[in-house]
């Protein structure tokens, strides 16, 4: 197993900043995440994006959202990193991964597209996450990468 693939968060918490379960404390600096992701669209092997240390690493990260939270441009420009991340894995992808990755691309955007400081934001955020969709695209794609990229 080389790593979680770069799906449709799983609203688990990811960020626990030590523990202690605040988003905003973690140990890498949001800037460096968009930095990570942006570089990833110099892979050209889509196995390789869905399941090497690169993608792992920054699905497990420890993120610090102080900076994102206070600066809405932040937001906009980590998700425009993943839009353009998901872009690529379109183009460089065999058609049958294309429905998948544009469900999960639009996931993203509609994560983008939540106020993080409403009241509703988690809420809104866990029942896109959840939805028959988004499980259906993350199957699909993870049965996929099972089929084309690990050893069997």
């Amino acid at each position: 197993d080389g790593g979680p693939l770069p799906t449709a968060p799983d609203g688990s918490p990811r960020n626990g900043g030590g523990g202690d379960g605040d988003p905003f404390s973690g140990s890498v600096d949001a800037n460096d995440l968009i930095r990570r992701i942006e570089a990833l669209n110099d892979e050209t092997d889509l196995c390789t994006l869905l399941t090497g240390q690169a993608m792992a690493d920054i699905a497990a990260a420890d993120i610090n959202l102080a900076g994102l939270a206070s600066n809405p441009s932040g937001f906009s420009a980590l998700f425009a990193a993943l839009d353009k991340l998901f872009g690529h894995m379109l183009t460089i992808g065999p058609p049958e991964v294309e429905q998948p990755l544009s469900i999960l691309q639009g996931v993203w955007g509609g994560l983008a597209d939540i106020d993080i400081r409403s009241t509703d934001a988690e809420g809104r955020a866990a029942a896109l996450l959840a939805g028959k969709d988004t499980q259906a695209a993350n199957g699909a794609l993870a049965e996929w990468v099972t089929k084309n990229c690990l050893p069997s």
